[in-house]
């Protein structure tokens, strides 16, 4: 995981004290470091995606790789094996067992498993990727926290793109208009927003609280 700070940190993604704040985040609430910074709005969740692809050498799976996992997955790694690996199969493709992992695969456990008859495709995720991954294969619940920051992260992905919502309020034919649009981006982004009205022509949004 250091190298992978490192990567960030480089990348422009993380400074110092975002850092330190995740780390006392993870030392409080335990589970992984990747989940501290997007617990606290401390990275994109595509510029994390982006930095482990660049780091490990791998593709990195998107969300639908994890809530869409197919069950049958389960017949060919048993659980205790993807636990201890840190990864979960999600399906087969083109003859290949298709897995989302937290970090490469050792070469030992790539033969292992072809060895069995199962040429890997790996991707790398997020920690709470494998835990919604998980449950769609294995069977038991989503751990609560993996399930409230995916819950959040969905929203974040539903917002439109900033530049149109901006042009869209520039171009709303009434100050109401331009408040619905603001309301509906902020909506997606925040869990609590205020907005102000002002003069009759400027809309002010205060925001408090990451969504």
């Amino acid at each position: 995981m250091a190298q992978l700070v490192d990567e960030l940190t480089v990348r422009g993604e993380l400074d110092a004290a975002a850092l330190e704040w995740a780390r006392s985040h993870q030392a409080v609430h335990g589970g992984t470091l990747d989940s501290a910074l997007l617990e606290l709005d401390l990275i994109d969740e595509d510029a994390l995606l982006s930095s482990l692809e660049s780091y490990y050498e791998l593709p990195a799976g998107r969300p639908a790789d994890a809530t869409g996992a197919d069950p049958d997955a389960a017949k060919r790694v048993p659980r205790s094996l993807s636990e201890a690996l840190a990864m979960c199969p999600v399906r087969i493709a083109d003859g290949k067992l298709v897995a989302l992992v937290e970090q490469s695969l050792s070469d030992r456990w790539v033969e292992e498993l072809r060895f069995a008859g199962l040429g890997v495709k790996q991707l790398v995720v997020p920690a709470h990727y494998i835990d919604l991954a998980r449950a769609q294969v294995y069977g038991p619940p989503c751990p609560e926290r993996a399930r409230e920051l995916e819950r959040r992260l969905a929203k974040r992905r539903q917002a439109a793109a900033i530049g149109h919502v901006v042009a869209g309020i520039q171009h709303a034919p009434t100050l109401a208009a331009a408040t619905v649009l603001a309301l509906d981006f902020a909506e997606c982004l925040v869990s609590f927003s205020c907005f102000l009205v002002s003069n009759g022509r400027t809309v002010r949004v205060g925001a408090v609280s990451g969504g």
